[in-house]
């Protein structure tokens, strides 16, 4: 399964009524510095940071990595196309 569609997965449960009851209006918010997704109507969930095992986001440390062009981890190779 994608990463996408992980995270798409995990907001769904969050947002979707539980029992037989109707939709409504729900307010998601979220606070990038502590990766707190809220929701208004369901319980609030904590995105955790991508692993080699795990999804997840990307992290700042991983993002500035990628954006140079390179990486500490040893396992991660570059290859032009």
């Amino acid at each position: 399964m994608r990463y996408n569609q992980l995270v798409e997965n995990k907001i769904k449960r969050l947002i979707q009524p539980s029992g037989g009851g109707g939709g409504g209006a729900t307010d998601l918010s979220y606070d990038a510095s502590t990766r707190l997704l809220s929701s208004s109507t369901g319980a609030d969930v904590t995105l955790p940071l991508a692993t080699v095992s795990t999804a997840g986001l990307m992290s700042a440390a991983d993002k500035a990595a990628l954006d140079a062009g390179s990486s500490s981890d040893p396992r991660v190779t570059w290859r032009l196309l």
